[in-house]
């Protein structure tokens, strides 16, 4: 591999991480001196901070390659990392999140899996903080999704990972209401590999990630990716069909009375007819051709 050719870009959504973006670059800086033989594009995107963190990243633009891209307001995690990914013109894009959870130095050795000619290289955490309403439906959300998906996702990576610029390229012709990068990049395949790390404690501040983004995350995951939940649906739609046209003296003594079988096949219908109007309100949503997220400023992408 010619390394003096290639281009590395690191894509890093960012959310009111201005005591974190000073340790954030320098960490990165020291990135850069060890691997000089590359050339570096840190794209930082601004997900409607409301603090100083677009400041703090202007201040470091003389000293480090750093473009910004600031958004309109808040469009969620996923899509600031969409705009980082539609900006970035490189061999390889890495990304990570902005509040050193990520550790910067492993990307030395998802560099080293890429060069090997992996064209995806996950980072895995190695161990999970156990305990807490995030770690429960963050392990069982996984546990949803991989068992409707058809190309089930690393339960134990985030979105800190290494992709060729093919995936790149080919991640930016995907468009998804509500992306969930992490089931586009299953779903895309390529040769892939992993890279353990430990999580690393926030330095400052804390994380903006709440329950309503897992349930976004958690039914984007199974209803974008997947037909089963409405083939379950239909199974079950054609098992009370048959069970009503046999009959079996069994079943009807079980539930006591014909009502309650009538409310059983009832509260399916209403289950099936739910599920079928979130995907024709998720197709509509698609067919609207709305931006996944607006630019307000970008900075330094002149130079």
């Amino acid at each position: 591999m010619d390394q003096a050719a290639k281009t590395i870009a690191v894509v890093i959504p960012v959310f009111n991480e201005e005591g974190n973006v000073d340790s954030l670059c320098a960490r990165l800086d020291e990135l850069i001196q060890r691997h000089r033989e590359y050339r570096w594009q840190l794209i930082f995107v601004d997900d409607g901070s409301s603090d100083r963190t677009v400041e703090r990243l202007a201040r470091r633009q003389g000293e480090l390659p750093i473009t910004v891209i600031c958004l309109s307001r808040n469009f969620g995690h996923q899509s600031a990392i969409k705009a980082g990914l539609d900006h970035a013109d490189a061999d390889a894009v890495v990304t990570l999140d902005g509040d050193l959870q990520h550790p910067p130095e492993l990307i030395d050795k998802l560099l080293e899996k890429w060069q090997q000619g992996y064209k995806v290289v996950h980072a895995v955490r190695r161990t999970i903080t156990p305990g807490g309403w995030k770690s429960l439906f963050g392990s069982l959300g996984y546990r949803i999704i991989n068992l409707f998906a058809e190309r089930p996702i690393l339960p134990e990576a985030a979105d800190f990972r290494l992709i060729d610029r093919v995936v790149a390229d080919a991640l930016k012709q995907m468009y998804a209401p509500e992306p969930i990068l992490r089931s586009l990049v299953a779903w895309l395949g390529f040769d892939r590999t992993t890279v353990s790390y430990d999580v690393q404690p926030r330095l400052s501040g804390k994380s903006s990630y709440n329950l309503r983004q897992m349930r976004k995350l958690l039914f984007s995951g199974i209803f974008d990716f997947s037909l089963k939940p409405l083939r379950c649906a239909s199974l079950a739609g054609g098992s009370f069909l048959i069970v009503s046209i046999c009959g079996h003296p069994w079943l009807f003594n079980w539930f006591s009375s014909t009502v309650s079988l009538v409310l059983m096949v009832g509260a399916l219908e209403l289950f099936a007819m739910g599920l079928i109007a979130i995907y024709l309100g998720r197709a509509y949503r698609q067919s609207l051709g709305w931006p996944l997220y607006v630019i307000a400023e970008k900075l330094n992408f002149d130079k």
